[in-house]
Order: structure tokens, then sequence, then C-alpha cells
């Protein structure tokens, strides 16, 4: 009797421990991509609103409609409490759902039992995506003459396969190559892959060369790791007494993080007070090669971090603890209620913004990168009808940089998230050839999409007060002057100076050239804004 109820104990233990291994694999394991637990189980999940929606517990399905439950925030075990023993939902759980774009549109997925499958969209050859594929687009931006979104699936595919390289590989081929391997390196989610011998029989020995040589592991191949990247190609190199040198102030770290959803990293340098400073303005993933990405632009230790909103905060503990003299920058809207992640340590942060623009009036407020400020922008008075918008706005903007004696300045630029701030960043001497204006790092306030045709967006699908976010855009209207790239955290960075303007504006020989393309640049940023305003306005008309 004594023998079976110890047999009864020891077999409780073990169903005990099995459920608890399941449970913690299924909060911790998963790609946090689009991963369901049941094929059949389905709840209701809100894109937007996110805490707001569980503290009015309202009906999810107005804006969304029934989805499965999904795996896509953060950190499962922290982020949905609609799923039986996890704990709370937050914005998380379906603000990064990739499958779900446009109004209520939305795409089934599975829980991989086995290896993730080759899409079938992609064409035939040595390169191609399984179906982790979250649809980040981080592939298309680094490597837009391979990578493209589906046109009948949630993913992006390889639509063109590179060559094979040798010695009479063109510069554009190996151009080519060199970004498959960025986009390699930077999926959060290792969904790009290169095909071996064991998964295609008709492999030739050039093919098998091909796959090996697609590795970012230099132990394999013997090629460089492929970050950190200047986010300006047209300043990528110059000569310097014989010697070949990259040249740039903003670089992207590569590294994408799954727990961000796939954001772009980047690290910046400027001047800050009388020395030149480094930021990272969000999180890569916290890996040594990433570490020797930043180490590698001669960073022993970068001063700051920027941190654009709560979505893309994860691992900052982790940079912090490596990194013991780094400033991390975080607005505090995006503390208590909207800490949507449970990450009480973004309290600790060396710089905590507490002062907030009244964007629903115009106001936006500016600080520096030590929080000091903050300075106030009326962008309802910046128009002088003698002397015009663009030199009081150019006056404007030089005066603050100068108060604050930087090439950095924070803005305060909710919408997206209450705590949401934007970087903007004056180009440095060796920069100007690539944009005459600075670069403003957006987080997910105003980004390119490639959906549809392609757009600038402000992301509604995704947003916490939208009506709020279109007044923060309609500031940006008033002093989008100051900017010619926008470098966002999800999406593509766009550099409008960077287009093919003489073909867009059919220039001629003359002088008016550059005056005809610092207009034309201005009135697309314009009409850019207008655009990603309109959508904001119609989609929370819509919800």
């Amino acid at each position: 009797m004594i023998k079976n109820a110890t047999m009864m104990k020891l077999l409780m233990l073990a169903l005990y421990i099995s459920h608890v291994i399941f449970q913690q694999s299924l909060a911790y394991s998963l790609i946090p991509s689009r991963l369901f637990l049941s094929s059949s189980t389905s709840i209701s999940c809100c894109y937007r609103g996110g805490q707001q929606a569980i503290r009015q517990r309202r009906n999810c399905s107005a804006c969304c409609g029934t989805v499965r439950i999904l795996a896509s925030c953060t950190d499962v075990a922290s982020s949905c409490n609609f799923l039986p023993s996890l704990k709370r939902h937050g914005k998380g759980c379906g603000s990064h759902h990739p499958q779900a774009d446009g109004f209520g549109q939305k795409y089934p997925t599975t829980l991989y039992a086995n290896k993730p499958e080759r899409l079938k969209e992609n064409e035939a050859g040595v390169l191609y995506v399984n179906e982790r594929c979250i649809n980040c687009s981080a592939c298309s931006y680094f490597a837009p003459h391979t990578f493209k979104r589906a046109a009948s699936s949630p993913h992006h595919i390889v639509y063109h396969q590179p060559g094979i390289m040798d010695d009479s590989s063109t510069t554009i081929q190996q151009q080519e190559f060199d970004d498959v391997r960025a986009a390699l390196a930077a999926c959060p989610v290792s969904a790009i892959r290169a095909s071996s011998p064991a998964e295609m029989d008709d492999l030739t020995p050039k093919k098998v060369q091909l796959s090996r040589s697609y590795a970012i592991n230099t132990n394999v191949n013997g090629l460089p790791l492929p970050f950190p990247r200047p986010l300006f190609l047209s300043e990528e190199t110059e000569t310097i007494t014989g010697t070949t040198t990259t040249v740039s102030s903003i670089w992207l770290l590569g590294h994408h993080s799954d727990k961000s959803f796939g954001a772009l990293p980047y690290l910046v340098k400027g001047r800050h007070g009388d020395r030149t400073v480094s930021v990272m303005v969000d999180v890569p993933q916290f890996s040594n090669s990433a570490i020797s990405a930043i180490e590698s632009l001669g960073i022993i230790e970068p001063d700051y971090m920027f941190l654009t909103h709560i979505d893309d905060t994860a691992q900052h503990n982790e940079w912090k603890k490596y990194f013991a003299k780094l400033k991390r920058i975080f607005h505090a809207n995006d503390l208590g209620e909207n800490n949507w992640i449970g990450d009480e340590s973004l309290e600790e942060v060396e710089v905590l913004i507490r002062e907030e623009s009244n964007a629903m009036h115009g106001e936006m407020l500016a600080f520096s990168l030590d929080g000091k400020g903050p300075i106030k922008i009326d962008c309802n008075h910046l128009h002088d009808e003698e002397n015009g918008l663009l030199e009081v706005v150019d006056r404007t903007f030089a005066k603050i940089f100068k108060d604050f004696d930087s090439d950095f300045l924070i803005l305060h630029t909710p919408g997206h998230s209450p705590g949401s701030i934007s970087l903007l960043c004056k180009p440095s001497d060796s920069s100007a050839t690539a944009t005459a204006g600075g670069t403003l790092f957006t987080g997910d306030t105003f980004a390119y999409s490639t959906r549809g045709r392609g757009q600038m967006t402000g992301f509604p699908r995704y947003g916490n007060d939208l009506l709020k976010q279109s007044n923060t855009l309609e500031c940006f209207t008033w002093f989008c002057s100051q900017y010619d790239c926008i470098a966002p955290g999800h999406g593509h960075p766009r550099n409008y100076r960077d287009m093919d303007w003489a073909n867009i504006l059919g220039w001629g020989e003359g002088r008016q050239k550059e005056d005809d393309k610092r207009r034309s640049i201005q009135q697309l940023k314009l009409s850019d804004l207008r655009d990603a305003i309109s959508e904001l306005v119609a989609y929370n008309n819509h919800v």
C-alpha cells in the first residue's frame, strides 16, 4: 500500500513537472512572431489601446476582429491575461502582430511542431525564407533586389536569387551579395536560410559554395560580419592617403531583436558640449556579435542609449550591465499603467524625462541628451509672413541647438505611446554630402511602410492615441525642413535627398538645380506627413 502511494506521488510529481516545463516552453521558447497555442482556440485581442483595452474591458473585436491566440508579444508569460495561466495582456499582445494591417485584415498561423517549411512563394534556388518570417520587412530594406513582401501571404519572400560569386562578378552583384548577408544577419527570427545538400539533392558544387558563403559565421567562410553598416550608402567610403576608410556618423547595427519585432537599432555620433559622443538608438539583440559591431567603430563604450518608446526597450539592462557608463534616455509617460511589458527597471534609467508636449495645442517640448530643458516649440507661431516659414524655423532650431550646445535634440512626440520620443540629429561635416538636413529618429511615430505601394505611415493599427499622434505629425509639418532623413524603429528609413531627383524633376543644365531639389524635397515631406495624418484620422474614425 505504501509502495502504491509512493508511486502515485511520483507519478503526480512527474505530471506536475511536465506541466511546468510545457508552460515555460510556451511562454519563453516560442518564436515571438506568429505562433498560436491552438488551431481551434480563439480570443479577441486589441491591436491598439493595450492596457486601456483591459481597464475598460471593451470588446476588442470591434476594432480588429477575433483572432486566434497569438504569441507575438515580447514576453508571452507577462503580456497576456486572456490565456490560461498567463498573467496579463498589455499593449504588446497584438501591437506588434505582424499579420494584421489595414482595416480588419488578419491571418491565421500555426505552432511549429517540426522544422519550419520553405515558403512556396520563394523563387527556386539556394536562398529562401521559411514560415517563421514575421513580416518585419528588415530583409527588403537591406536587400531590396532579393526580398519583397509576398502578395498571397503575410511574409517576405525571395523573388530574385543572387548570382554565384566568382572572379567575373560585377560590383553590383557583389553589393547584392553583401546586402543578402546583411538581411540574413538582421532577421530577428532566423527565417532566411540557405539550402544545404541535405535539403536539396540537386545542389551543384558551386551552389554548395554559394550556400556556405552566405553564412554569417566567419569560421565557415572567412567573410567579415555584415554589421555595422552606414545608414547613408553614398557616404560609405572615401580614400585617405591611399587607404579606403568608411566615413559615417550614423550606423545600422543589425542584430534586430525578436523581442521588439525586429526594430532597427542605430548608433549615431555627434558633438555634445566639448566632446564627440555616441548614441545607441533603441536596442539591438544583446550578443557578442552585436558588441563587436559597436566596438569595431572604435567605440570603447557608448555614451547614451536613446529608448524611443516602451515597445522597443527589451534587453536594455543587459547592455547597461556590459557598458557601465551608458546613460539610458526614456520618457516617464511610458511608465506605470503604460508600461505594458512590466519592466520596472525602466524607472531607474539615468535620464528620465517627465515634462510632456501639448501636441493637441501645437506645442512640442525639446530636451538635451542630459534631459536639460525643456524648451517649448510653438508650432502655431513658427510662421512669419514677412520672412517666410523656412527661415523662421531654421532660426528657431539653430537657437535651440546652440542653447543645448549639441548636435542632438530630443522631442517628446506622443501618440503611438504616451512616452514616445524622437531624436533630431544635425548632420556632421563628413555626412553633409548625403543629407543637408538632419536625421530624425522617430521610433514608431512616423516611418516608411512597404505595404501596398509603399507609403509613409504612423502605424495606426498599433497606436495608443491616434488623434494625439496626428497632432504630433502636424507639428512635424512645421519643422520638417530640419530633417532630410526619417530613421524609424519599424518599416524602412527614408532619405529624401538620396532619391533620383534628376529623373524626378527632369533636370537639365543650370544653377536652379539645388533650389528645385530643396523645394521638391520639402513638398514631398509635407505630402508624406499629410498622407500619414489622414490615415491616422481615418483609422481613428473607423474604429
